[in-house]
């Protein structure tokens, strides 16, 4: 029986993961939104695209969020979550501006 190979953090990883949440901490959203946006380029994980467009919305970046799930979706087109939050996304835009 061989063992599978366990996925490890790299360095920037871990870099990028402690400063966005630093940046969460002191309530720096923007600077924590970049942060999260390089997580989700090392990563690659629909989860981090995920992450990184919260983030973005919570700072009040919802182009950039768009954008960012956009990304998300079009490496990960079976992800029900992307979908979904860009979907909401887009109800808060249509929202606003009536």
């Amino acid at each position: 029986m061989t063992a599978l190979p366990i996925s490890t953090p790299t360095t920037s990883t871990l870099k990028a993961e402690r400063l966005m949440k630093a940046y969460v901490a002191a309530n720096s959203l923007s600077d924590a939104a970049d942060q999260a946006e390089k997580l989700a380029s090392i990563e690659g994980t629909a989860k981090a695209y995920l992450r990184a467009a919260s983030i973005r919305v919570h700072a009040r970046q919802g182009q950039q969020a768009r954008e960012l799930l956009n990304r998300g979706i079009a490496m990960f087109p079976e992800s029900a979550d992307l979908r979904r939050a860009a979907d909401e996304l887009c109800e808060k835009s249509k929202a606003a501006t009536v």
